[in-house]
């Protein structure tokens, strides 16, 4: 209902699935943003767990408080509205970004996939989570699904192919990289 975090958090949405450290770093600052305009936004809540677990994983800043700030923007998310498909899949994301817990981000997934079977970035941590776990057939499968989806998600593509690399199909690999 507030225009301001409507924006904030739709310039988020923009940014959330970059790998660029400014990029996620801008994210978490928009869901703020988002948060602090409308304090009952619980989507928002869920990206900032997101984002702030994102900032931490991908190794741009790995103190405490990071996965601190996420779990409380977590909790705020399940406070609000814990069956939403949102926060259960920033749990998901908790469990795989800052507790580095895959099989229970694995399931995690399942359900907040279960709740939302057409959510993209869901289907990209089910594939992360699978791919960590060694099975990179259901990873590729988790990626392929979130491309079909997202066909213009830039990240899904280069992670699948580096999937596919790893499984030594290196021509297939750069072709999707390309």
């Amino acid at each position: 209902d507030n225009p301001v975090a409507y924006r904030a958090f739709l310039e988020a949405l923009e940014r959330r699935s970059s790998y660029d450290e400014r990029d996620i770093l801008v994210a978490a600052q928009m869901y703020r943003r988002a948060v602090e305009a409308d304090p009952r936004f619980a989507q928002a809540w869920a990206g900032l767990a997101e984002a702030n677990g994102a900032i931490h994983h991908f190794g741009y800043d790995r103190s405490p408080n990071r996965c601190q700030t996420a779990r409380d923007a977590l909790d705020q998310a399940r406070s609000l509205a814990p069956k939403s498909p949102e926060t259960m899949r920033a749990a998901a994301y908790f469990a795989y970004h800052c507790r580095a817990a895959t099989a229970t981000a694995r399931d995690a997934f399942q359900q907040a996939l279960d709740a939302w079977p057409g959510d993209a970035v869901a289907m990209k941590g089910m594939a992360y989570a699978c791919r960590r776990m060694g099975d990179y057939v259901e990873a590729e499968r988790w990626f392929r699904r979130a491309m079909e989806l997202d066909p213009h998600n830039p990240t899904v593509a280069w992670i699948l192919g580096a999937t596919i690399g790893l499984d030594h199909r290196y021509g297939e690999a750069l072709e999707l990289v390309d």
